[in-house]
């Protein structure tokens, strides 16, 4: 049993983590993608989006450890 994982990316890398997923025979490796501009946002709203994905990024987590 592996650890569980999640990948997270922003839109211009969400092509490059799913073809290297599936290359890697991992085609089911839970995704989630955020904004392009997620890197320029200031801690607050960074939080914020943080805090409105955090029940997706969960039950992504449980997902991957079954």
């Amino acid at each position: 049993m592996g650890v569980a994982t999640v990948v997270l990316v922003t839109e211009p890398f969400e092509r490059v983590a799913r073809s290297s997923a599936i290359a890697r025979g991992l085609s089911k490796l839970p995704i989630i993608v955020f904004p392009a501009e997620f890197d320029d946002l200031d801690a607050a709203r960074i939080r914020v989006i943080i805090d409105d994905r955090l029940a997706e990024i969960e039950s992504a987590l449980l997902r991957a450890r079954v």
